[in-house]
């Protein structure tokens, strides 16, 4: 799990996020009217809620792998207060639920409280890749936490969970292109097996069962299993939309995940089809797409890096300088704890 990794993975969350920006809450019929295969990049790339979040997230975990729970707790919480305040924020689509928990959080409620219960949006999904680094003993509590700060419901705590272990998985060297939905099945279906509800006290004083949403997911990915031979074979057509095949337009998150990892097994070995795949799809096409880049950002380690330089121009500069002159030097491992004082100075 190198650094470079991580550089090639945030890169296709931003990638892929601008890139499903433009067509977001359209549906498949105008997404696709000039082209079958939906727009080309956009010639300028603006990235929303999805690559912030992340970015954000990324921020509170770089160097808190020694830190106690309640510290990076503390950490994730002031990061995502953070974006809740940002002056940019409120510009690029944030969620209404993020918005709200965090609202709630920010006059003074417990995260247990200010937490939307119900809530399984994709918003847990969007921006968990940068657990995906952080140590062996600690991520699944992570994730989990990350998750249900703002969305409370097995679903969605689930799905952020069972992201990051796919891309753990990944970059294990255990799931090969062109078959993450049969890895992700395979852990939905048996979470306890493969760790997956070991959530420690990450999530002490809020009661939830996450194996449920873990059961969704495995009804989904049986599901993407069986329409993926067609999709391969036929993947421009306008009935052969991941979202579609799926259902729900990818707005909650066991079935953005679902449409992600279906858009990136139907190209083996051709990342960048996968990703056009993704941004042309009938919903929350921003954040499928964003889902979609960190998982090809794993699988195909230095694609995005090798295309960054002719397209980082088309990027916003502060969107820019944060990844190449910050999140690009994160290293989620034990090293100095300077983390709070850089926290502090956003």
């Amino acid at each position: 799990m190198t650094n470079s990794t991580w550089k090639n993975v945030v890169r296709g969350v931003a990638i892929g996020d601008a890139w499903g920006d433009p067509v977001e809450f359209r549906k498949i019929a105008s997404i696709i009217k000039d082209d079958l295969r939906g727009p080309d990049m956009p010639d300028r790339m603006r990235i929303t809620d999805d690559t912030q979040m992340t970015l954000f997230l990324a921020d509170a975990l770089d160097l808190t792998s020694e830190a106690s729970v309640a510290d990076t707790q503390a950490a994730i919480e002031k990061a995502f207060l953070a974006y809740h305040g940002d002056p940019d924020t409120g510009s690029r689509a944030p969620g209404v639920t993020v918005m709200g928990s965090l609202g709630g959080i920010a006059r003074g409620a417990a995260w247990q409280k200010a937490t939307n219960r119900t809530s399984d949006g994709s918003g847990t999904v969007m921006r968990t890749s940068p657990v995906a680094f952080v140590s062996d003993d600690r991520w699944v509590g992570v994730a989990a936490f990350a998750a249900a700060i703002t969305h409370g419901s097995a679903n969605g705590i689930a799905a952020a969970i069972l992201n990051v272990a796919v891309l753990r998985a990944i970059m294990a060297g255990k799931v090969s292109q062109g078959n993450t939905i049969d890895a992700a099945r395979v852990m939905a279906s048996d979470p306890a097996s493969y760790g997956l509800l070991n959530v420690g006290e990450w999530l002490d004083g809020y009661d939830v069962d996450i194996a449920p949403g873990f059961a969704e997911l495995a009804r989904l990915l049986d599901g993407a299993a069986k329409v993926l031979p067609s999709l391969r074979a036929n993947p421009w057509q306008p009935d052969s939309d991941p979202s579609l095949k799926i259902g729900g337009g990818g707005w909650r998150a066991h079935e953005c995940l679902a449409i992600a990892l279906l858009a990136c097994d139907t190209f083996p070995n051709d990342p960048w089809s996968s990703l056009r795949r993704s941004a042309a799809t009938d919903g929350d096409s921003d954040t499928i797409a964003a889902v979609t880049g960190a998982l090809l950002g794993a699988l195909y380690p230095t694609v995005f890096i090798e295309e960054w330089g002719q397209l980082r121009d088309r990027f916003e500069p502060r969107y820019v300088a944060w990844i190449e002159n910050e999140a690009d030097h994160y290293q989620f491992a034990p090293e100095r704890t300077s983390w709070l004082k850089r926290l502090l100075r956003r």
